[in-house]
């Protein structure tokens, strides 16, 4: 399945329930960061990006180079691990935009 848009319903963002987000790639997996403030997704071309869910603009992190299977945040949200398909394991510093 394709993922082109992401909502989040029901969390408390101020005056609007809903955020519509435009999710680029084919999406493989995501997890959204502990305070709720991005969104992270790993495609099947290996690229990491990450949305900030209030104002819709996206980062991208890099590349596995193959489909990503895994994301965990780390419980602060300034560390992002990803594991691929080929058994890779990368941590990214989000403030840098850097695997670390």
């Amino acid at each position: 399945a394709k993922l082109e848009g992401a909502r989040l319903a029901g969390a408390d963002f101020g005056e609007s329930p809903t955020v519509e987000l435009d999710v680029e790639g084919e999406a493989s997996c995501g997890a959204f960061e502990p305070g709720g403030d991005a969104l992270a997704t790993g495609s099947r071309d290996g690229t990491i990006r990450v949305y900030d869910v209030k104002t819709g603009s996206r980062q991208v992190l890099g590349s596995h180079g193959d489909k990503v299977t895994l994301l965990s945040w780390r419980s602060d949200g300034k560390r992002l691990a990803s594991g691929s398909e080929s058994g890779a394991v990368k941590v990214w510093d989000i403030e840098r935009g850097t695997c670390c």
